[in-house]
């Protein structure tokens, strides 16, 4: 994850996790004690859904504080960007999904989906069988101090 959702916490990003913990944590999830979640190797997007049903999408935190941008211009700001099929190919499918459906939760203001776009023909570095969209949360960002 990074952008408009942050970045994901990692267990060398916690300062007090002794060498024993880590090792319990090690053999926890060897043994099948620890409940975990795959953490998927795609290209993160962040979209909500406005109150006239239109998807808005996010690159940065500071946006998602604005409303986010339009399709369109969410497009035309990737023209040129190394990731510019992928990130496009999941901006289309949200906008198909909620021409289609509406928004696929019912979305209070301001309230942010984060999500990871896998595509099978282009992969980061795990091939995945299916193009997909995974879910990570819901989010409703807030300002912090400058």
């Amino acid at each position: 994850m990074g952008g408009a959702a942050k970045r994901m916490m990692h267990p060398y990003d916690n300062l007090d996790l002794t060498f024993s913990d880590m090792t319990r944590m090690i053999q926890g999830v060897a043994d099948g004690d620890i409940t975990c979640f795959e953490k998927f190797d795609g290209t993160n997007l962040v979209w909500s859904v406005n109150d006239k049903g239109e998807p808005r999408y996010a690159r940065k935190t500071d946006q998602t504080l604005t409303g986010g941008m339009s399709y369109d211009e969410f497009i035309f700001l990737l023209k040129g960007h190394p990731a510019e099929h992928i990130f496009s190919a999941g901006a289309r499918a949200v906008r198909d999904l909620t021409r289609t459906h509406g928004s696929p939760t019912d979305l209070e203001a301001n309230t942010w989906v984060n999500c990871e776009i896998l595509l099978k023909d282009h992969p980061q570095m795990i091939r995945y069988d299916n193009d997909s969209i995974v879910l990570h949360k819901l989010m409703t960002p807030t300002k912090v101090g400058k």
